[in-house]
């Protein structure tokens, strides 16, 4: 085991690295809001169901391609394309626009390169995209920039239906087991050859208006 390495991914998806995806609720507001995650057991299924069908379809699709350098413009654009729902697409740029100021503050050279170019709308700025510039940058290797992105993905859901009441402190660790077992499942198997998702009710909810009509991100 490379103690290193390990120190430096555990440092990365720590909860208290500013990596954007905190902000992020991937529609979880609109769930809640129109009773489809009401308690533990019904977020713990709303957590499995994005790993499985959004992160491990879409986003490790999106992570694997861009790992070239070369083609991360054209991934994001992919990215900008297969986003139907509005307002999940706007608010995957505004967490990935913070993920990335926080590299950029930190003076990773990729980081800065890449925030030049969402600065002059040459390219969105998704939050996956982030992820894999940056992660890499920062010196994982592509099975560690998966592992980062789908832990934040599951914890800072957990997270958020913290933050909504739909669970307590212990009942956000068991949804953790249940996101991170799935997505021990889905990385044991291959990275999907084309991107798509399976979350069809979850997109449709998080296009409907909650409150102000903005999602955590906003």
């Amino acid at each position: 085991m490379d103690h290193g390495r390990l120190l430096r991914v555990l440092a990365l998806g720590d909860s208290g690295f500013p990596s954007g995806g905190l902000a992020f609720s991937q529609g979880l507001e609109a769930a809640v809001h129109a009773g489809f995650v009401t308690d533990e057991s019904s977020l713990a299924g709303f957590v499995e169901a994005l790993v499985t069908g959004r992160w491990a379809t879409a986003d490790r699709v999106f992570l694997a391609r861009a790992a070239d350098p070369a083609k991360v413009s054209v991934v994001d654009h992919d990215v900008e394309t297969h986003s139907s729902v509005a307002e999940l697409r706007r608010a995957s740029r505004r967490a990935g626009r913070a993920a990335l100021g926080t590299h950029v503050r930190l003076g990773l050279p990729a980081a800065v390169e890449f925030a030049a170019a969402v600065d002059t709308d040459r390219t969105p700025g998704h939050l996956v995209t982030v992820q894999a510039v940056c992660l890499r940058a920062a010196g994982l290797d592509p099975s560690e920039v998966e592992l980062v992105s789908v832990w934040n993905l599951v914890s800072q859901l957990a997270a958020a239906g913290l933050r909504l009441g739909v669970c307590g402190h212990l009942g956000a660790q068991r949804v953790i087991t249940v996101g991170t077992t799935a997505a021990a499942r889905v990385l044991a198997g291959p990275v999907p050859t084309e991107p798509r998702t399976s979350t069809p009710l979850f997109d449709v909810l998080a296009a409907r208006p909650v409150g102000d009509g903005r999602l955590f991100a906003g």
